[in-house]
Formats: C-alpha cells, sequence, structure tokens
C-alpha cells in the first residue's frame, strides 16, 4: 500500500496503522504500523504547508493477507507527537477497499488510495471559564486593590497636606521670632 498522510503545518512525520475488519478498530486487527517518512513531492508538502516526508510505502505479509481476505482495510494517521493538536484520524476512503486475495509471492501494493490528507485540525480558541466562587474571589481581589491604591493616594495627600502647614507654620514663627529681634535691636539702640 502506498499514499501520504500529513497533519498540516507540522514537519513530524505521522504513524500510519492500517487494521482490517471494523471501522474505528474495535473488533478489528492491527496489521502493520509504519511511519510516513519517505520523500514527498512539493504539491504534498504545499498542501501540508510543512517541509517534512509524508509519503508511505507498506508491504504486509501474504499469511497476514490470507487469514483477513475479504476484509475491509482501515488506514489511520495517528498525531505526529503526544500533545499536538487535533486527533488521530481515519484517513480518506479507509474502508472503501478490501482485502483482496494475495497473488503468490507478495501481497498487493495499489490496494489503498494513492492520495490520502490528515486536514487540519480545527482547534477553537479557549475561552476562560470561572466558577461563580472563582468571579466573585476576582472581584475581592480588586476591590481590594482599588481600596489600597485609593488609601495610598490619601495618605499621600495628607502628607502633602500636613508637611505644607508645618512650613508654614515654621515660616510663621520664624518671621516672629525675626521681628522681636528686630523689635529688640530697635530698643537697645
Amino acid at each position: 500500500m502506498t499514499g501520504w498522510a500529513c497533519q498540516a503545518g507540522i514537519d513530524s512525520s505521522l504513524n500510519i496503522q492500517v487494521w482490517a475488519g471494523q471501522e474505528g478498530r474495535s473488533g478489528s486487527r492491527l496489521l502493520k504500523q509504519k511511519k510516513s517518512d519517505q520523500n514527498s513531492e512539493m504539491e504534498i508538502r504545499r498542501r501540508c504547508n510543512s517541509k517534512g516526508r509524508f509519503r508511505y510505502r507498506i508491504a504486509i505479509a501474504k499469511s497476514v493477507w490470507e487469514a483477513h481476505r475479504g476484509k475491509a482495510i482501515y488506514i489511520y494517521g495517528m498525531k505526529a507527537f503526544r500533545g499536538a493538536p487535533g486527533r488521530n484520524t481515519e484517513l480518506p476512503r479507509s474502508g472503501q477497499y478490501t482485502i483482496p486475495r494475495a497473488p503468490s509471492g507478495r501481497a498487493p501494493v495499489s490496494v489503498a488510495p494513492k492520495f490520502q490528507l490528515v486536514k487540519k485540525p480545527k482547534v477553537a480558541p479557549k475561552k476562560p471559564t470561572m466558577s461563580a466562587q472563582d468571579k466573585a474571589a476576582l472581584a475581592a481581589r480588586q476591590a481590594a486593590a482599588r481600596a489600597r491604591e485609593l488609601a495610598k493616594q490619601r495618605a499621600a495627600a495628607r502628607a502633602k497636606a500636613l508637611a505644607k502647614q508645618r512650613a508654614a507654620a515654621r515660616a510663621k514663627a520664624l518671621a516672629k521670632q525675626r521681628a522681636a529681634a528686630r523689635a529688640r535691636a530697635r530698643r537697645r539702640s
């Protein structure tokens, strides 16, 4: 079997799994797993929006073909790596072919469709969700921060006013002392 598969926008090769039996892998048997790590044409790289290697060629033993003759073939592209966006995907036209009787020597090579593409997964942006308790806690923190800022501004205004009063009182006392000193100096003369 030959074909290609990619996860759009990701350079890593995918693991390709070939199953015989039923769709969804339950009640099916894994026949072979291989990386899609053979050279790819420019058209494939353009469609994958990537520079990786996405072609695969999978040969399956004659005895395996004979044991599963007549069963549907399902091909899956597994995520490029753990944590990659999206999910493991059944490739297009998977399940449309059945395993024929293997000719003497080797299993048939062109049972699966030649071109397959794992479409780019649509990743919806995560909306932040908050419980009512978290919202209340956030509102309380914001109110406390506003209260601290207001208290700081009031303290600064009081300190400024107090400094102004003290400066005025010192200036008044100094002016009074100077006036008294002048008056004494006049009486002596």
